[in-house]
């Protein structure tokens, strides 16, 4: 090595330092450092592009499972599929996404967030809604859970959805995102939640039929399509001159449904919301069972001298059912012609071909 040093006309000394850098670099860039140097840069390129071609496969490594209970409050901020930050659930800010995948500072706002904060401490938030045109609102919003639940428990029985339609997973994505503080309900307290609404708004009806003097009830009995016979029992009352109907029994019927059968489900009915002394008419269809029901029930309630007027308007009989006879006894004089035209359109409505010759010939003949 000495004899390196000192060869030639240029003598360099080993206790100069930069002069040592100088050759250590010349000799770093000698064409052999260069191959290899260039060999390695193609090895990390390869490697990359298989990483980046396993995960664009879909078999490559998993990301990481979010455990931490910081990410209840916070979302990822994504622009088309490209991460921009993570966002403040409560105030919206935006923060820079940490390659580590470490919380340190999510937790560190969580504690100053003042949005947060109004929601720990169960203080109202002032949501702005737009009013008439005159002029805009603000009223103060706090989210209610058990409100939720109970709208719920509404919905799923005017709209008659299933019980697990509260386990739907787009459901609950959505009411997730409507606010972070929605719980997912189960099917079984879903129904629970239903029953607690009846009782509710059984306890609102009695209250208001308390206050009524005189009652009508109409009944029909309907049949299922598994062959299963319902009666339903609807209340009309008049309070504060305005007309009410409210159905206080749907019922199942067991057969035979005769005469006893339905007064005995009417006078359980009268009995349950106390309306025996405040029943004024029935109105049902003229069917025999009806008639003997109907009269069964007058003989109980005349003898109790709960009937006005002796009861001699107790039994309305069924105005719409008397016109279907009507029509149906009328119908009877072109039965035939009814059934040729019967016929004709099961003809047609047998193939797809006859559908169309059909179809032509109305656009011939110009008859719409």
């Amino acid at each position: 090595m000495e004899d390196d040093l000192v060869r030639g006309d240029n003598i360099v000394n080993p206790t100069d330092s930069s002069q040592l850098l100088d050759v250590g670099e010349s000799r770093a860039e000698s064409p052999s450092n260069r191959n290899m140097t260039a060999t390695q840069n193609e090895t990390t390129t390869q490697i990359r592009d298989q990483e980046d071609a396993a995960e664009n496969s879909g078999y490559g490594r998993r990301p990481r499972k979010k455990v931490s209970k910081v990410w209840d409050d916070f979302e990822e901020h994504k622009v088309g599929d490209i991460l921009m930050g993570i966002k403040c659930k409560h105030c919206k800010h935006v923060f820079k996404a940490s390659t580590s995948g470490t919380t340190t500072q999510y937790k560190r706002h969580l504690q100053t967030c003042p949005r947060r904060s109004l929601v720990l401490s169960g203080q109202p938030q002032l949501s702005f809604q737009v009013g008439s045109s005159t002029g805009n609102n603000l009223q103060p919003w706090k989210y209610d859970h058990s409100r939720i639940r109970e709208l719920m428990s509404h919905m799923v029985m005017v709209h008659e959805l299933p019980f697990r339609f509260a386990e739907y997973e787009v459901f609950n994505m959505l009411m997730k995102e409507s606010h972070p503080d929605f719980r997912k309900v189960s099917r079984t307290t879903l129904k629970n939640d239903c029953i607690v609404s009846y009782n509710n708004e059984k306890k609102r009806l009695m209250t208001l039929l308390n206050s009524v003097k005189r009652v009508s009830i109409t009944t029909d009995i309907w049949r299922s399509g598994q062959k299963i016979e319902y009666m339903v029992i609807t209340c009309h009352f008049v309070s504060e001159w305005k007309l009410h109907k409210r159905v206080l029994s749907f019922c199942h019927i067991p057969p035979p449904h005769n005469g006893v059968v339905v007064c005995e489900a009417l006078n359980h009915c009268l009995n349950d919301w106390n309306l025996t002394n405040k029943l004024a008419t029935v109105t049902a269809d003229n069917a025999t069972y009806n008639d003997v029901a109907i009269r069964k029930l007058k003989d109980v309630l005349s003898y109790q001298r709960k009937v006005p007027f002796d009861g001699v308007f107790f039994h309305v009989r069924c105005c719409a059912h008397i016109i279907n006879l009507l029509v149906q006894d009328g119908l009877n004089d072109i039965e035939d012609i009814i059934h040729n035209v019967r016929e004709t359109v099961k003809h047609i409505d047998k193939s797809s071909h006859r559908i169309k010759m059909f179809g032509d010939v109305v656009k011939s003949w110009h008859v719409h």
